[in-house]
């Protein structure tokens, strides 16, 4: 029964900041950081036209990344597109 609840728990924690959609995976330029949004500068993906566009973001993730950085980020597509990841672009293969 211990076991059930600490997973409970778990899941619970892990489901409460997740935005439902498609992830993709793109090359990007930070254009500007404020707190809870990002505006990224990105090539175009079959989900979102090439663009400078906003997103939501956690702020302990904006935190790892500056104006400027050319990086893959991870992007949950949806209602409410959210940026859940960054890599540097030597890390994901073509």
């Amino acid at each position: 029964m211990r076991l059930f609840f600490i997973f409970l728990g778990f899941t619970t924690l892990i489901g409460c900041n997740l935005t439902t959609g498609a992830s993709v995976s793109v090359e990007v330029i930070i254009v500007d950081i404020n707190g809870s949004t990002i505006r990224l500068e990105h090539e175009s993906v079959p989900e979102i036209p090439a663009s400078i566009e906003e997103f939501a973001i956690d702020p302990n993730l904006a935190r790892r990344v500056s104006i400027g950085d050319r990086v893959n980020a991870n992007i949950i597509v949806g209602e409410r597109p959210q940026v859940i990841g960054f890599a540097p672009l030597s890390i994901i293969p073509e």
